[in-house]
């Protein structure tokens, strides 16, 4: 994300690889994949606050986005493009990105799209739930900003129902890192709950959708001989009750590549040596 209030020439950490122009785009992929990247995201539009007409900005044009979604995808690693909605989002579809990172407001056009080219959607629910929970005090928000959020946790319902009944893929995702931390997870699986999923549909979203969506369908995701049988055992069945996988004291055993690495909370080991 380039934001246009900052002056030119002010380092601002976390923002890189800013570029302009196809070739720039694909020099900046080249980078990221150099420095070790296993995935690329690419902020293709992003909220317009000022606008109910319009509550989006496209960021890139469709020929930047094709340039990393070449460069990264010659180089075998996936594309996620952030987006909030409009023609981004079509461009974005049409030039590659293996996924549709929140996608607050897609249109019936984009989703029959998505279905046509296998592009996955990720949805991030827990995060505008959370954020309109916090409020905007708490949030240190604008009015302008606070009436967008609102919107995009009232609207995105929509979005959800059209893309599942249409056939899009979904994946779990929750943009942790500010409001939800890493490993709250397992809450986004119940917003997919509220938002239609059964409890079964969510946790295939988490699973063997969540792999595919990573290129790690072959290693991971479902369990088969020759995958690396990672997998948690609770107390409760998650088909009945879907937050269970959310509370801590019902996880009673954690297994990584078949090997036991954590109990009742108490950490065994992690890896071969677990």
């Amino acid at each position: 994300m380039d934001k246009a209030w900052w002056v030119w020439d002010l380092p601002v950490p976390g923002r890189t690889g800013v570029a302009d122009g196809p070739w720039e785009a694909r020099q900046a992929a080249r980078a990221q994949i150099k420095w070790g990247a296993n995935v690329i995201k690419i902020n293709v539009c992003v909220g317009e606050y000022g606008s109910r007409q319009k509550p989006w900005k496209q960021e890139m044009t469709y020929e930047e986005i094709a340039a990393v979604c070449k460069e990264a995808h010659r180089a075998g690693l996936r594309v996620a493009g952030h987006t909030a909605g409009g023609p981004g989002i079509t461009d974005a579809i049409k030039a590659g990105v293996d996924s549709i990172e929140h996608g607050h407001w897609l249109t019936d056009e984009q989703i029959e799209l998505m279905v046509e080219q296998g592009t996955i959607y990720v949805p991030t629910l827990l995060v505008n739930t959370r954020s309109v929970e916090l409020g905007p005090d708490q949030r240190g928000l604008s009015r302008k900003a606070w009436d967008w959020l609102k919107r995009v946790y009232e609207e995105k319902w929509d979005t959800l129902e059209r893309a599942k009944r249409a056939g899009v893929k979904i994946a779990v995702g929750t943009d942790a890192g500010f409001v939800v931390e890493h490993g709250e997870n397992a809450g986004e699986l119940a917003e997919l709950v509220k938002g239609g999923f059964s409890p079964e549909e969510a946790l295939v979203a988490a699973t063997k959708t969540g792999a595919e969506c990573l290129g790690l369908e072959e290693e991971i995701g479902t369990l088969e001989p020759g995958k690396k049988a990672d997998f948690v055992i609770v107390d409760g069945n998650p088909l009945q009750d879907i937050k269970i996988l959310s509370a801590p004291d019902r996880i009673l055993a954690v297994y990584m590549e078949g090997k036991l690495v954590a109990s009742k909370g108490e950490i065994i080991g992690f890896g071969k040596g677990g």
